[in-house]
């Protein structure tokens, strides 16, 4: 099931000059399959850099943990599947800079982020706009 803002996210990177595919992204590797949300494509600059994107929306400041638990878990299941089938991609985390301010930048948030090497794209979701990228 897509998050709320997935349209927002798609939109955002569209403007940004990626070219996204609009269907889940299916990822498998020894019977262990999962389907990212967005896989896109840039052309400018890099020679075809791809990037495979978890959206996130913490539509809801009570289930904002929760939410964090499931984000953090696809992203790295994402990152090992990609890195053991040698698929092309790096994995990103899409988020909404309200989201970001609000629960990313508490210090544990924040230090479990860098520990675990998580890339983040911020987005704000009004404007359709990628603001930042955190690798």
């Amino acid at each position: 099931m897509l998050d709320q803002c997935h349209k927002q996210v798609v939109n955002a990177l569209q403007n940004a000059g990626w070219d996204v595919d609009p269907s889940m992204y299916f990822l498998r590797v020894e019977g262990v399959t999962v389907f990212a949300d967005i896989r896109a494509r840039h052309v400018n600059g890099k020679p075809r850099q791809i990037i495979v994107v978890e959206v996130k929306c913490f539509p809801d400041t009570r289930s904002d943990m929760d939410e964090l638990y499931q984000a953090i878990g696809q992203y790295v299941i994402y990152r090992n599947i990609l890195k053991a089938t040698n698929k092309p991609g790096t994995p990103y985390l899409a988020i909404p800079l309200e989201a970001y301010n609000r629960l990313f930048r508490k210090m544990v948030v924040s230090a479990t982020i860098n520990e675990l090497q998580i890339k983040l794209i911020l987005v704000d979701v009004e404007r359709e706009e990628t603001v930042r990228w955190i690798d």
